[in-house]
């Protein structure tokens, strides 16, 4: 079986496969439902691109070339991919004319083909057969280049929208942070790694059709195809990762978090601060909470905590916690960030570190496993527990364990 057979039989199942996928991403759940349809757009673009391929692999373009034209849709990738993003990390559920201003490259593009659109079948066979061949004929040869150019000009566009994913997804982090207790469902982790994967692809693909460019290969030659299908099965990955992508952002859930085990004796001996001074002052310098109302707000929040011991509820968020406590969302991250030196992640999970310090070192629970220890302390996964524990205490839990019960049996 020839290369370019199996190539004709990959693109064809990678254009089914998509159209399941974008079914897929269209019948999701509510939450996640807006994003999702930037990425079922995402994957229907990359299902026609990857359509368009069939009839060069084939062959079959030269004998019916109208099928040319069709790569401006690669200047969708990276929008598409952008506000996927930017979808899932903020929240949004609109459509605006901003997000219409990414989209206009490719319509620039599009109408720059237009004279390829309009030219006879016999001057599009022609261009076809350049294709392949790397060998344009002298009355068609600026649009060879142009084409060329466009190739080129596609994959910068899509890296410098990866960079600008990248950005996003670090913005989103420092988010996080400040409204969730518990990261493991709203990190967006899988989505930064495959974002650098395309950035790496969108890069070699811009220095192999460049190199392809100055020695004059043509499009059609294995040294340009690899990146293209690289590309596609990046994707599609992405597409598949996105099914499972819980909602970040949904309504405060009710009711009332559990009860019953002891607060920590110190509740700001954290031994990092996640905001200076300055930082927080920065943040909030336009705020509208006096001094003394802060300190108020501060006392009650303490309280709080060492009353209800909102922080046993494994998904407690910044949300939850005003309605808990009464004090306006942006008072209470301002009270968090500026007068305890924290984000709202590490103020709340110091209280379970805490927690889980006590049960620890109590003897009678020596044979509690360590990861039911996390779950009575308000943690809901192994991971977040252990991340937590080392950065406060320097050490794993099953460490701090064995000290501190060596030590009561030394005393």
């Amino acid at each position: 079986m020839q290369i370019n057979d199996i190539l004709t039989g990959f693109y064809f199942f990678g254009f089914l496969l998509g159209g399941v996928l974008c079914a897929a991403l269209l019948a999701g759940s509510p939450g996640r439902q807006f994003a999702n349809r930037w990425l079922a757009l995402l994957v229907a673009v990359i299902s026609i691109f990857v359509l368009r391929k069939i009839p060069f692999s084939s062959g079959f373009i030269l004998n019916y070339p109208h099928f040319m034209g069709l790569y401006p849709l690669a200047f969708a990738l990276g929008p598409l991919l952008y506000l996927y993003t930017r979808a899932l990390a903020r929240g949004e559920m609109r459509f605006n004319r901003a997000s219409g201003i990414h989209f206009v490259p490719m319509v620039l593009v599009f109408l720059s083909l237009i004279p390829l659109y309009a030219l006879s079948t016999e001057d599009k066979h022609k261009v076809a057969t350049a294709y392949f061949t790397g060998e344009f004929a002298e009355e068609i040869r600026l649009l060879g280049l142009w084409g060329y150019s466009i190739v080129l000009l596609s994959w910068l566009h899509f890296s410098c929208y990866c960079f600008a994913v990248i950005q996003l997804l670090r913005r989103h982090e420092v988010h996080i942070l400040d409204q969730f207790s518990d990261l493991e469902k709203v990190s967006l982790q899988w989505l930064r790694l495959l974002t650098h994967f395309c950035l790496l692809v969108a890069m070699v693909g811009l220095a192999v059709h460049l190199l392809a460019f100055l020695l004059h290969y043509p499009l059609s030659s294995s040294i340009t195809l690899y990146t293209e299908i690289l590309l596609v099965l990046l994707i599609y990955v992405v597409g598949y990762m996105g099914l499972r992508q819980p909602a970040i952002f949904q309504p405060v859930l009710e009711g009332s978090p559990p009860t019953g085990i002891a607060s920590p004796s110190d509740p700001q001996s954290a031994p990092e601060q996640a905001y200076t001074s300055d930082e927080a002052d920065t943040k909030y310098e336009k705020s509208s909470l006096t001094d003394g109302a802060a300190k108020a707000y501060k006392a009650d929040l303490l309280e709080l905590m060492a009353r209800d011991k909102p922080f046993l509820d494994s998904d407690l968020t910044l949300s939850k916690l005003t309605e808990c406590s009464g004090i306006p969302h942006h008072h209470l991250s301002q009270v968090i960030n500026a007068k305890l030196g924290r984000n709202f992640y590490d103020f709340i999970n110091q209280y379970r570190v805490e927690i889980a310090k006590e049960l620890l070192a109590d003897p009678q629970k020596s044979g509690v496993a360590i990861i039911d220890i996390a779950m009575a302390a308000g943690f809901n996964n192994k991971n977040s527990f252990y991340k937590a524990f080392r950065n406060q205490v320097a050490m794993t839990p099953a460490e701090y364990r064995r000290q501190q019960l060596k030590t009561g049996t030394e005393h």
